[in-house]
């Protein structure tokens, strides 16, 4: 084959491999440049500086050798029990049945959760595409754990997210729910992605940390502190990540979206406790990261901390996305939490909870399975 042609292959190639990343980064579920008006709101935060939002408090990492190591370890390092062997067991509720005035939630795998109280439903972080990236045959979804479909959900009061991360902030799940949300709550930089996914404008609320929202007498929403990052492809930190404090009806409620341990827990518990119930992350930490995701031992501290009556932990069992076992969040937690003075509440998924009866219990679901 003659030079010629070989420099005319390389080149076509080039010229292909340039096109498909020109459309990818197209794409509407990648960062997404904020309009004028918002990246004004943004600049003006206090939390927003040197050109990217910060903390709750610095984030160090403990990368062993390079930060490129460390990403092939996790994806083709060992693989051993980091997903189950079988089907994850379920218990489907029929959600369009499920009465406004009854007090419950249902965890929905991962960070996605239903919670009602006082007539209110509000849905959180939700994620039901099956895979959690930017292509559907990454990081999918272990079999049993997504059993349900943006069709299953009734009207919804209120929608929050935490953070823009792509198992928290999913397009084709988003996109599917238009019309079905009444009013969004998210941090500073998120209310973008959903006006440009179909949103109405003024149903969205786009919040800084400790500012509220109240939607109804009863229905109160603040966004507060994250030890966090942001970014879903080639902007870090450009949008906000962040907790909540949740008054619906009679019930409080604190969600913890990601984020590794520090102060803010004891700080809140002190402003917004007692909470009813907390749903705080356990899962996919790892010591090269210690500070973005919280170990078992410290989401048994941060419930204490909150002050919590009931402990619901999330962001495990659904996808492999550091390199415990799958089963390791739980079994660490339930160890932690032997003399807690809060309940401890491991749902299956799909599982309906009556967080607020302080004589239900759930079983330990998880303990006879590989």
């Amino acid at each position: 084959m003659s030079t010629k042609i070989v420099l005319s292959v390389l080149l076509l190639l080039a010229l292909a491999g340039g096109i498909s990343w020109y459309v990818f980064c197209l794409r509407p579920q990648l960062d997404l440049a904020p309009s004028e008006q918002r990246a004004r709101l943004i600049q003006s935060s206090p939390h927003y500086q040197n050109g990217a939002f910060v903390p709750s408090e610095p984030i160090v990492n403990k990368i062993k050798g390079s930060g490129l190591k460390a990403w092939w370890d996790f994806l083709f390092g060992s693989r051993e029990e980091l997903q189950p062997e079988k089907p994850l067991p379920s218990k489907r509720t029929d959600l369009l049945s499920l009465k406004p005035q009854e007090q419950v939630l249902v965890w929905l795998g991962h960070s996605t959760f239903l919670v009602q109280s006082g007539g209110y439903r509000l849905l959180a972080d939700p994620i039901l595409s099956g895979h959690a990236s930017p292509f559907s045959f990454m990081i999918k979804a272990f079999p049993g754990s997504d059993i349900y479909r943006p069709e299953d959900f009734p009207q919804l009061d209120v929608l929050i997210i935490s953070h823009d991360h792509w198992d928290h902030l999913d397009y084709p799940t988003l996109r599917a729910l238009v019309g079905k949300v009444k009013q969004v709550v998210c941090p500073l930089g998120i209310g973008e992605y959903f006006e440009r996914w179909g949103y109405a404008r003024e149903i969205i609320h786009e919040l800084d940390w400790q500012q509220s929202v109240s939607l109804a007498d009863d229905l109160q929403l603040t966004l507060l502190p994250a030890r966090h990052f942001s970014g879903r492809a080639f902007s870090p930190n450009q949008t906000l990540t962040c907790s909540y404090a949740l008054k619906l009806g009679s019930a409080r409620i604190f969600y913890s979206g990601d984020g590794g341990y520090g102060r803010h827990f004891a700080q809140i518990g002190e402003q917004y406790g007692p909470f009813d119930l907390a749903v705080l992350e356990d899962g996919q930490y790892d010591e090269q990261w210690p500070n973005v995701h919280m170990f078992p031992e410290e989401v048994a501290r941060a419930a204490e901390e909150l002050h919590a009556k009931a402990l619901i932990p999330v962001h495990n069992s659904k996808f492999v996305m550091a390199n415990h076992s799958w089963r390791e969040p739980l079994d660490r937690l339930l160890k932690s939490s032997e003399r807690a003075s809060y309940r401890l509440l491991t749902p299956l998924i799909g599982q309906s909870v009556p967080y607020l009866d302080e004589d239900f219990v759930t079983e330990r679901w998880w303990l006879n399975l590989k």
